[in-house]
């Protein structure tokens, strides 16, 4: 089982390299929800607080992106418009423990979601951290769940690996910050449980 997760592990860190590693013109595939970065809009308000900076006891506030929940296996999730929801891994597509949620017809922009331990959540972010040159995020929170990891880009395209309340979440196409980001973290659920 271990040798298996282990597998599972290094395919799923190759296939989040190789979609990172792709042109910079895959960004126009993002959705328009997505919101302009603090700070960018025109306006003489003071920026908004940093990014991991807590405005309640529950965290964040969950921004609303239009979509639809779904579920694959033990995974509940909000698919944002113009995503569609694809379960299994690479290793096993029947995998009621992992889904993606992408555009369609492309690899990016993507999440791949997982259910995890957290000492192997762990071991991938740190791989994905010393592989990539990934930094630290500041840890946040989303409707009481703990968020931590790390964010890159490549070739232009941002990349993050999260993990928080069992799960585990990678992207390229979307920062950690991005209002489509938080909106499907903070819609994770384990309907296995």
């Amino acid at each position: 089982m271990k040798k298996l997760l282990s597998l599972l592990l290094v395919l799923m860190l190759l296939l989040a390299l190789c979609a990172c590693g792709g042109q910079a013109e895959t960004q126009e595939a993002e959705p328009a929800e997505t919101a302009e970065p603090a700070g960018t809009a025109e306006s003489e308000e003071p920026a908004e607080e940093p990014f991991g900076a807590e405005s309640d006891a529950e965290g964040l506030n969950v921004p609303e992106v239009a979509g639809d929940e779904d579920a694959w296996g033990n995974i509940s999730v909000l698919v944002p418009e113009g995503m569609v929801l694809n379960g299994g891994s690479l290793i096993d597509k029947e995998d009621p423990n992992t889904l993606w949620v992408q555009a369609p017809g492309s690899m990016t922009p993507y999440f791949l979601i997982s259910l995890y331990s957290e000492e192997n959540a762990a071991g991938s972010i740190q791989t994905t951290k010393e592989m990539n040159g990934a930094l630290d995020l500041d840890p946040f929170t989303l409707n009481g769940t703990e968020w931590t990891g790390v964010d890159y880009d490549s070739s232009g395209l941002p990349c993050f690996q999260v993990m928080g309340g069992g799960f585990l979440v990678s992207s390229a196409g979307y920062a950690a910050d991005d209002p489509v980001t938080l909106a499907v973290l903070a819609s994770l659920k384990n309907i296995g449980e």
